[in-house]
């Protein structure tokens, strides 16, 4: 279980002290993608690839393969559907959005931008 957070305080009390089972399954992906591939010291190969292999001159279909390799890392993450992706040249942002699934069958929608 993942403690909540408002805005940048943790909560303690009442009744969303804890995250529900898709803001958790959601919150671990945008962990993932937000870890450098290398950057975990115990554990090498966890992490996204940005700058081995997504940021730069590199083809859609590469950075969609490399962000789903890193999504599937995530212990509870077993499917993904609904993958898209979008890079804005003029603000150098790329937006992913996808629908995960867990083992248990809970299905989150993550959206994030780097």
């Amino acid at each position: 279980m993942i403690r909540n957070f408002d805005g940048t305080d943790l909560v303690t009390s009442g009744a969303n002290v804890f995250l529900s089972a898709e803001e958790e399954l959601g919150a671990q992906v945008v962990y993932i993608l937000r870890q450098l591939l290398t950057e975990d010291f115990l554990d090498q190969s966890k992490g996204t690839p940005w700058f081995n292999g997504i940021l730069g001159k590199t083809d859609a279909g590469v950075i969609e393969i490399l962000l789903k390799q890193a999504v599937l890392q995530c212990a509870d993450v077993t499917d993904i559907t609904d993958f898209d992706i979008t890079q804005d040249r003029a603000t150098r942002t790329y937006s992913v959005s996808m629908t995960i699934t867990n083992q248990t069958g809970t299905t989150a929608t993550v959206t994030y931008t780097a």
